[in-house]
């Protein structure tokens, strides 16, 4: 009986998600041992039964991934894709430009223009944001305005610790806009089961559109469309609305 101890462990963990990748770990602690038993060499008929086998699974193509809905709006988002690379279905990526006027802000995409102004509103003894978007357009554009309307909200606030935030979209109603009339839509934040700052706390406040194109055929997301920042104190609070930041 030979004095020799060899022990092999094995640990392997697989998680298939999108954005976590494959972790295997192998330990194995021993010395020297006798030499193993021979293999007996495989008869032709058995290496041919093997080598058909793993041209199969070679050649068997992989489940297709189901794409997702746009339907939820998660702090984060903003990195998801710069300006430039939101795309509408079947569109080529679109241009997101910036301006700063007299007026404020201006958010210029596909012959569309959104002046956003923010201001500070109390909700429920806090301090809160009220965000209002005046859109105009010079070819027919659509929104996608679900229950909450076409903005988006996803974000985090400090207080101590950092407590993000997200919207899941109900509703798929299209706003419609066109060259002679002017549309103006808003949103306040905190919404339904959120509290707003005390004085010491910060918000940023990530914003986009749910949904804009040609029609309702062709929607596409604008995830990175401004940037609300504001910290209360004793005094107040005073929002600002900027462009993303990469």
């Amino acid at each position: 009986m030979s004095p020799l101890t060899c022990v092999v462990s094995l640990a392997a963990r697989v998680q298939h998600h999108l954005a976590f990748p494959l972790y295997l770990a192998a330990f194995c602690t021993g010395c020297g041992a006798s030499a193993p038993p021979a293999l007996e060499a495989p008869t032709p008929e058995a290496s041919e039964e093997q080598a058909a086998e793993t041209s199969a699974s070679l050649e068997a193509p992989a489940p297709e991934k189901a794409k997702p809905e746009v339907d939820t709006w998660e702090e984060g988002d903003d990195q998801a894709a710069a300006s430039e690379g939101d795309s509408a279905s079947g569109h080529e990526p679109r241009e997101v430009l910036y301006r700063v006027s007299q007026r404020g802000l201006k958010v210029q995409i596909e012959g569309s223009e959104f002046l956003p102004k923010v201001e500070a509103v109390k909700v429920n003894g806090r301090w809160g944001v009220r965000l209002t978007v005046t859109a105009t357009t010079e070819a027919e554009r659509a929104l996608l305005s679900p229950d909450r309307g076409p903005l988006a909200f996803g974000g985090r606030v400090k207080r101590g610790t950092v407590e993000s935030f997200g919207d899941r979209r109900s509703g798929d109603d299209v706003l419609l806009l066109t060259p002679e009339d002017p549309v103006t839509f808003a949103r306040t934040w905190p919404g339904a089961g959120e509290k707003g700052l005390l004085p010491g706390e910060s918000l940023e406040l990530q914003v986009g559109l749910w949904g804009l194109g040609p029609d309702a055929e062709t929607l596409g997301p604008i995830r990175r469309f401004v940037v609300v920042k504001m910290t209360a104190d004793q005094q107040g609070a005073q929002p600002i609305v900027q462009p993303p930041t990469n």
